[in-house]
């Protein structure tokens, strides 16, 4: 859990950075909150249909085991998408955007992603197991001077003050 969790502090560091909010990050105590965790064990031609996810504010996986895996071979379907995950981030491409973006899983390989980004897994053909761990969090950011929550969660802000008892990571930190 150290690792996600760490893993998820700089995924939130960066995205500080990246959007020259530096000052903001800096001024902030990071806090984050594992909101659901499984596993996804899939074989020859089975996929995840695209989804986004709910309850966090970052998704994840992690894969852990690849198979060999070949062309389905599909008249008019792009082969190189086959096994792979993709994410979709605009409803149409054009000369001006692409509206996805594609990768091919690889043991070890873990991606972080907003948890509002549709994503879908492809299927492949093969022997054997495709593995993964995925994960979804939630954050806050406290302002280190006084320990007011200024970023992050919000939802669970409220949840956790009239609804403590029924909060998924209350039941995961006790496990």
């Amino acid at each position: 859990m150290d690792v996600f969790h760490a893993l998820c502090r700089s995924y939130i560091e960066q995205a500080y950075l990246n959007s020259h909010q530096q000052d903001l990050f800096n001024a902030m105590d990071i806090k984050t909150q594992m909101q659901s965790i499984w596993s996804v064990s899939q074989y020859e031609n089975e996929y995840n249909p695209q989804h986004n996810h709910s309850h966090c504010q970052i998704s994840s996986v992690l894969y852990l085991k690849i198979p060999s895996m070949k062309p389905r071979n599909i008249p008019n379907k792009p082969k190189e998408k086959d096994g792979q995950i993709e994410f979709t981030f605009c409803q149409t491409d054009s000369v001006f955007t692409v509206g996805s973006f594609v990768t091919k899983p690889k043991p070890g390989m873990c991606l972080l992603f907003p948890n509002t980004l549709y994503h879908q897994v492809y299927p492949f053909q093969g022997s054997g197991e495709r593995r993964s761990i995925a994960f979804n969090m939630t954050y806050k950011g406290f302002k280190k001077d006084s320990g007011i929550q200024i970023a992050g969660d919000s939802v669970n802000l409220y949840n956790e003050t009239n609804h403590a008892d029924t909060l998924p990571w209350r039941r995961l930190d006790n496990v």
